[in-house]
């Protein structure tokens, strides 16, 4: 039933796979309330996954995908940066920068 729940609130994470993490983590001695969050926050963090933007600081790597609203820009004093700015989602704000070295739009 959590698998389920879970399932439906992370994208490209089986009803299988949640079990097996699941089940890794009761067996470990995980009472069943905190293996849930405990799963759900690590599945919602991992690699391949939009991670939401209060959650930045628990992900330990250098390359995350993120999605939001750009809410701010500025113009940078530095010729290696194209532009800084803030993006929020529902969960919180970061500062963001695009390198000129990058070539976005």
């Amino acid at each position: 039933m959590e698998a389920d729940r879970l399932a439906t609130q992370l994208d490209g994470w089986s009803r299988a796979a949640i079990s097996r993490r699941l089940a890794e983590a009761i067996v470990d001695g995980t009472d069943v309330t905190s293996a849930v969050v405990r799963v759900f926050e690590e599945l919602q963090t991992a690699p391949g996954q939009v991670v939401p933007i209060g959650k930045l600081e628990d992900v330990d790597r250098k390359e995350v995908s993120i999605d939001g609203r750009v809410t701010t820009l500025w113009e940078s004093d530095s010729p290696s940066i194209q532009q800084v700015g803030l993006i929020e989602d529902d969960s919180g704000k970061t500062k963001l920068t695009s390198w000129v070295a990058s070539d976005q739009p």
